[in-house]
């Protein structure tokens, strides 16, 4: 298979060959993918290295290359010169080992998931939601989940419904701990929801934009309007080992 990497700030990874059909996800600027299939009106069908996750993408936001490149993730948005091009990106991309994007923008996160957690975030705080985003620009609940984790080299799933078959089961939620995974679900039980538990009372996630809301042991609660929006549902624990438990599935 052919490898390409993301030449642009983001770009869409679509469930069909077609701009105006759903977007499903997002590339950062310096993720790679395989391409599975590729068509001769420049869409190809791939699969992305850091989750395995499939979709298509249009080449001409891409370059390929003959494997994978040393890359450093940026803990900052910036504005960085990469080869010879002005870029703005977004937290999360991936950026060439030689290059300095300033202001600790590649600083790697230190300290324990209590401090890592909130510092985090609390860069996406009202990111608005965008179904597939993954960046400052716009972000789903399970794309903040996962972008987060990135920054902390861990590997999730993408979707929500993927996410909550990794980790250890915390069984209630007054042992749930800063980081822990928190899923939520419909009336049928389908899982639909997912944010990250900071302190008892508490959690971040993205709906409507990235925000803190109250939590029980029943859901979510909106800050700002008092009505009941999420059925809490389950409560995960990831850590290191999820990597190796995700590369299983």
């Amino acid at each position: 298979m052919s490898l390409i990497i993301c030449r642009v700030s983001q770009a869409p990874l679509r469930v069909l060959p077609d701009h105006r059909k759903e977007m499903c996800s997002q590339f950062l600027f310096g993720e790679t993918a395989e391409i599975i299939k590729e068509q001769a009106d420049g869409w190809a069908l791939v699969s992305c290295t850091w989750d395995g996750y499939e979709g298509w993408v249009r080449l001409n936001q891409f370059k390929k290359i003959p494997a994978q490149v040393p890359q450093k993730i940026m803990y900052q948005k910036a504005s960085v010169e990469v080869e010879g091009k002005e870029h703005f990106l977004p937290t999360g991309s991936e950026i060439p080992c030689n290059i300095n994007p300033g202001d600790e923008a590649a600083l790697p996160p230190a300290g324990e998931l209590s401090f890592l957690i909130p510092a985090l975030t609390s860069l996406y705080m009202h990111v608005p939601y965008c179904w597939g985003g993954r960046s400052q620009f716009g972000i789903d609940c399970s794309g903040f989940v996962q972008v987060i984790f990135k920054l902390m080299e861990m590997s999730l799933p993408r979707d929500a419904r993927q996410q909550i078959v990794v980790g250890e089961k915390v069984e209630q939620l007054a042992k749930a701990t800063c980081g822990d995974l928190l899923f939520f679900d419909d009336p049928d039980g389908s899982v639909t929801h997912v944010g990250i538990f900071l302190s008892p009372g508490k959690i971040i996630h993205c709906s409507g934009e990235v925000r803190i809301d109250h939590l029980d042991v029943d859901g979510i609660t909106h800050s700002e309007t008092g009505k009941r929006t999420h059925h809490l549902c389950m409560i995960k624990r990831v850590s290191s080992a999820v990597i190796n438990e995700f590369s299983s599935l």
